[in-house]
């Protein structure tokens, strides 16, 4: 069975503000390319929820690539079989 994604408000937010940036900046090739890539992550979440490597700092939270320069942050609830995704940050301001 699959897991089902939640998405925070902050991801949520963060994936709004990261759109209308590369809409404004970059255009719609653009916009639609990130959309496709946060979409491939929930679809790679949804069956195979550990597949992000951990987070140094916390044990219990995952992370997993968009490319070029996003991470999900993202925390398993195994026994509920849910993925809720925390944010999206910006891995050149990583540290």
């Amino acid at each position: 069975m699959d897991y089902q994604i939640i998405w925070s408000d902050e991801s949520q937010n963060e994936i709004r503000e990261i759109l209308e940036f590369l809409l404004d900046e970059w255009g719609d090739a653009a916009a639609d390319k990130f959309s496709e890539q946060v979409l491939q992550v929930g679809n790679i979440l949804e069956k195979h929820p550990f597949a992000g490597q951990r987070n140094t700092w916390i044990e219990s939270v995952r992370e997993l690539p968009v490319k070029p320069y996003y991470l999900v942050h993202y925390t398993v609830l195994e026994t509920l079989k849910i993925v809720y995704v925390l944010n999206l940050i910006d891995s050149r301001r990583k540290k």
